[in-house]
């Protein structure tokens, strides 16, 4: 292997969070905007119709997602009765997915892949040795720029030309499964951020990363606040469009790994990409073969990947019912695996419940809300309903949509070994220290998805035609010597233990399991995970042929 650049602080990767900053003054200073004391309020002041409407519109919003609330300590605790265990609960998370999917299907034309432009080659692909502390080229996988345009929601083509980073092994004569990686951050794709995460898993794998709508694709890290900047290095790709806080985002991975997988004219395409393709041929089902694929991602793009496996159920569901013999949505793909970092799961519980009512209630600018994925975003997409401008079932299905608990039915759907309709492999991974998305989204995650998976299990016993479920593995991360950017050994002031560190060397150990409530519980030291580092207990999981993604490949 050849030496690269030299690595950059990892607190690079993903910024700095936002800080305030007052203007200073002189003179009297004006104190209109200081509240007023209890005894100075009139009536006037306690009926102000802004703050009265605000609540108003929170409640009602509380109402349709279902939200309990006792008045006790523990009401953020209790997220909502969609995910209660009684029969009642089950059947109205059953029909909300029912309508989940079909709002899913309006945009599904938008995963297709209109066609690939351009295939450049970059350059070797690399590796991040944290022992060495640069990063080095690997001679058996190599990096290139896939510039694509997906289709319009109607099956148009757009005109929008988007990004991906892709990273095919060298070696001929040989098929490799596909990866579909959904990045972190949400300040562009750094290269770095592939060579951390995958490593050697390049040699065996081809991957596919494209940058979220309105982000770059960087060559080294991203540094700026800016979304479309990078460091001095520059950058791949130029960003366009726009994101829709998980929306967009999830159209757009499904329509960069069709895109991967679509033979097109492009000289010497199917030598270097296609026909690596290991494929598969889906049992009882009249398609195939199909490509074996993962799916992958980490912080804002875990949510997306989340997202994009409701979406593609939704497709699958209406495939699997059309009796014409045809199949009405080809974008829809085969998923063995799938995979999540560090990411949000529900914007009903604890942190990014007090943000959500803060929007609707018009207070959100007083929070420090930097520190949440797409908190701007998200602000954007609720105005509407935050000055009255939207009915409360929509607000609530706009916020479902994109929500990881309330999709995790279809989510889990979408993943088994299509091979012979067994279970496939799923990895939810998440840091105990993490102070930009807790890990309570993680174990409350863990939760929905394992009771699911619980259920799914126990019906397709019954009716083996129904999903077999999946092989859940769920991992807290151990944050043992936690650094600043100077190197020493505390927290510095912007320094979360989320994206800065998420796959480098500073979470020295995953030994703990998170798969249920609040407390972790110690790993067994035979475990395939114990004491390893995120990105490495990623690679186990993916090499494992017991329950993890190995295990699941045909």
């Amino acid at each position: 292997m050849k030496s690269s650049a030299k690595l950059k602080p990892a607190r690079g990767l993903y910024g700095l969070m936002l800080t305030a900053c007052l203007p200073a003054c002189s003179g009297k200073m004006e104190n209109s905007g200081i509240p007023k004391p209890a005894s100075e309020l009139s009536p006037e002041d306690v009926s102000d119709s802004n703050v009265r409407n605000g609540n108003e519109r929170w409640k009602a919003l509380a109402a349709a997602l279902k939200l309990t609330n006792d008045g006790s300590g523990n009401a953020l605790k209790t997220p909502s009765d969609y995910f209660g265990s009684s029969e009642q609960n089950v059947e109205d998370l059953t029909t909300l997915s029912n309508t989940l999917a079909d709002k899913h299907l309006a945009t599904a034309r938008s995963t297709g892949c209109a066609g690939v432009e351009s295939f450049e080659a970059i350059g070797n692909a690399q590796t991040l040795d944290i022992s060495v502390g640069f990063p080095q080229e690997l001679d058996t996988a190599k990096w290139y720029l896939m510039k694509y345009r997906r289709k319009k929601a109607d099956g148009t083509a757009d005109s929008v030309v988007n990004g991906a980073l892709v990273s095919v092994p060298a070696a001929t004569g040989s098929t490799y499964p596909v990866v579909l990686y959904s990045h972190a951050g949400d300040r562009g794709l750094p290269v770095i951020e592939i060579a951390a995460v995958f490593g050697t898993l390049q040699s065996s794998r081809i991957i596919v990363a494209p940058a979220f709508p309105g982000e770059s694709i960087c060559k080294f890290f991203t540094s700026s606040s800016s979304k479309t900047a990078c460091d001095a290095n520059g950058r791949y790709f130029d960003a366009v469009g726009t994101s829709d806080p998980y929306s967009t985002d999830a159209e757009d991975l499904l329509a960069a790994h069709n895109c991967l997988v679509t033979p097109n004219s492009i000289p010497d395409y199917g030598n270097k990409v296609i026909s690596k393709i290991k494929t598969q041929t889906p049992a009882g089902l009249t398609v195939g073969p199909v490509p074996v694929s993962t799916i992958a991602g980490a912080s804002r793009g875990g949510m997306a990947a989340l997202i994009a496996l409701a979406k593609n159920s939704a497709m699958l569901r209406k495939n699997a019912a059309d009796t014409s013999g045809t199949i009405p949505y080809t974008e829809a793909k085969y998923f063995n695996c799938a995979a999540t970092n560090i990411n949000p799961t529900t914007f009903t519980y604890k942190e990014f419940r007090v943000f959500l009512e803060a929007i609707v209630k018009g207070t959100a600018d007083a929070l420090d809300a930097s520190t949440l994925p797409t908190a701007p975003q998200l602000m954007e997409l609720m105005k509407p309903y935050a000055k009255g401008d939207m009915p409360v079932e929509d607000a609530a299905l706009l916020l479902q949509m994109r929500d990881a608990a309330f999709n995790a039915k279809l989510s889990l759907e979408s993943v088994r070994n299509w091979s012979n309709n067994g279970k496939g492999s799923f990895l939810s991974i998440h840091a105990t220290l993490d102070k930009r998305i807790p890990i309570s989204q993680g174990t409350f995650g863990s939760s929905v998805f394992n009771s699911i998976n619980a259920l799914n299990i126990s019906r397709h016993a019954v009716n083996p035609s129904l999903p077999a479920g999946v092989f859940m593995t769920n991992l807290g991360t151990i944050a043992q010597q936690p650094y600043s950017s100077d190197g020493g050994k505390t927290l510095g002031a912007n320094f979360t233990m989320h994206g800065d560190q998420a796959w480098f060397s500073s979470l020295t150990g995953v030994n703990t399991n998170t798969a249920f409530g609040e407390t972790a519980a110690p790993l067994d030291s035979s475990s395939p995970f114990y004491n390893k580092k995120p990105a490495d207990a990623f690679s186990a999981w993916m090499n494992d042929s017991t329950t993890g993604c190995a295990a699941s490949m045909p």
